[in-house]
């Protein structure tokens, strides 16, 4: 699989400080191949280790996450998102609150308290990415 990948030259990049690994799966999906979840796949993952540190991942990651998944690179489509983003982002902040939220609901119902924190965390982060979207439009 690893030979097919380089064959098609898709490669994980490192000089991204956060979100290389939506960046190779966009990648990949872009080349026509398929992804799937392996339960059983060993992965070391450093989380952030305290609230400061989450957050600033966040504000990182929000700062180009739509860029990469909608592959923002070019001004009329950077003008679209600027324009289009702010009447979506209270629906899309929603959404990704809901989500997260539901898989944790389902296990124990206390952690729908959580809601107003994921809210909030998923705002800032949505703000960074349109704060980001402007900078690159008045590049």
């Amino acid at each position: 699989m690893l030979k097919n990948y380089l064959k098609k030259k898709i490669k994980f990049n490192e000089n991204i400080k956060t979100g290389e690994d939506a960046d190779l799966f966009s990648q990949i999906r872009k080349k026509g191949d398929k992804t799937y979840f392996d339960k059983n796949c060993k992965v070391k993952h450093d989380d952030r280790k305290d609230f400061l540190s989450f957050m600033k991942h966040h504000l990182q990651w929000g700062r180009h996450q739509y860029h990469n998944l909608f592959n923002i690179n070019n001004k009329f489509i950077n003008l679209l998102f600027l324009i289009l983003f702010p009447l979506i982002y209270p629906a899309l902040v929603l959404l990704q609150t809901f989500f997260v939220i539901k898989k944790w609901y389902l296990k124990n119902i206390l952690y729908i308290f959580l809601f107003p924190l994921f809210f909030f965390v998923f705002s800032i982060k949505s703000i960074a990415t349109y704060y980001e979207g402007f900078k690159d439009f008045f590049k």
